[in-house]
């Protein structure tokens, strides 16, 4: 689940927060969103009639999701096994003839 917090400070470090709860488990990460750059995902189409994703090794704490549709619906996690070619991380998805969107985040 996200929230959104509004700092009642102004002019400080701004930090992007990620939660994840357990009953038995809470960790809590903290990243300077200012120092880990967005990198760029891209899309090629293999000879074998695939969908091939990657991006930089150096983006590890990145997430790979995708959505139908970008008006309505959530982003979902792609599940597909993540695989490393020289210098990016890939992701093989199956060609298909619907819209799907995808998107790094962390």
């Amino acid at each position: 689940m996200s929230f959104p917090y509004t700092a009642s400070l102004a002019g400080y470090d701004t930090y992007l927060i990620h939660m994840w709860g357990d009953f038995a488990l809470t960790q809590l990460t903290l990243m300077d969103s200012s120092v880990i750059p967005q990198p760029q995902l891209h899309i090629s189409l293999t000879a074998s009639n695939y969908v091939r994703l990657n991006w930089p090794t150096n983006a590890n704490v990145f997430t790979l999701l995708e959505k139908p549709n970008l008006i309505a619906g959530i982003w979902i996690v792609v599940t597909n096994a993540v695989s490393v070619a020289g210098t990016n991380q890939q992701v093989t998805v199956p060609r298909s003839s619907n819209a799907r969107f995808f998107r790094l985040v962390f």
